[in-house]
């Protein structure tokens, strides 16, 4: 039997994402690992989105379990570095988007991510675009799989999105890498540029995104 997880925890990392290289950009965490076996990861971020969907920032992501690199065998073709970090190639998470809608996407290193579509259960209208601070949890079990999400207008509240998705078990590899990124609809693949990607100002060149994420493993 796994014994319990000691509640390793990493964070807080603050941080800013500029989109001012092909409308794309994101910060690894540090790894957060255990010996044992955690029932859950939990990623836990405050995000100043002030002048990120007002200035065309189309999506933020926050990721656990991000492994592998973009390059010869994947969709990308190439890498996709930032901050001298290459993008992950396969990851769990959640994708809010400036409408509202919030999504939980299984990266699997093809152009055919597994996305589902989280409901809201508060009954209260979700319109991330017009706040300013949000404060998200976001809770991934390993063994039970599925996806946990809440986000808060500030820090304390009130809840402004509450939903969940189920999903198969994930395996522990020992450690999660946390993801905290951001992508605008100008983004050019390198697969369109010959494998090789064009860190041009595009779209959303002057989008930022602020936040402080923190991970905990729970056994």
């Amino acid at each position: 039997m796994p014994g319990r997880a000691a509640g390793a925890t990493i964070g807080p990392m603050i941080g800013s994402l500029h989109l001012q290289h092909n409308d794309l950009d994101f910060r690894y965490l540090p790894a957060a690992a255990s010996v044992h076996i955690p029932a859950v990861a939990m990623l836990r971020a405050v995000v100043d989105a002030t002048h990120f969907f007002s200035r065309a920032g189309h999506h933020f992501i926050l990721a656990l379990d991000c492994w592998g690199a973009q390059g010869s065998n994947n969709p990308h073709c190439g890498p996709v570095v930032r901050h001298g970090e290459d993008l992950f190639e396969t990851a769990r998470g959640v994708i809010v988007l400036g409408d509202g809608t919030v999504v939980a996407e299984t990266w699997n290193g093809t152009f055919s991510p597994g996305l589902q579509p989280i409901a809201n259960t508060t009954g209260v209208p979700f319109d991330p675009s017009a706040e300013s601070v949000l404060s998200l949890h976001i809770t991934a079990a390993y063994a039970a799989g599925g996806m946990a999400v809440e986000i808060l207008r500030g820090l304390v509240g009130p809840v402004l999105f509450r939903g969940a998705v189920a999903s198969p078990p994930q395996a522990w590899a020992g450690s999660t890498r946390a993801c905290v990124g951001g992508i605008a609809m100008g983004f050019v693949p390198p697969a369109d540029t010959g494998c090789v990607e064009q860190l041009l100002a595009r779209s959303a060149a002057d989008a930022r995104l602020g936040f402080a994420a923190t991970v905990q493993l729970h056994g």
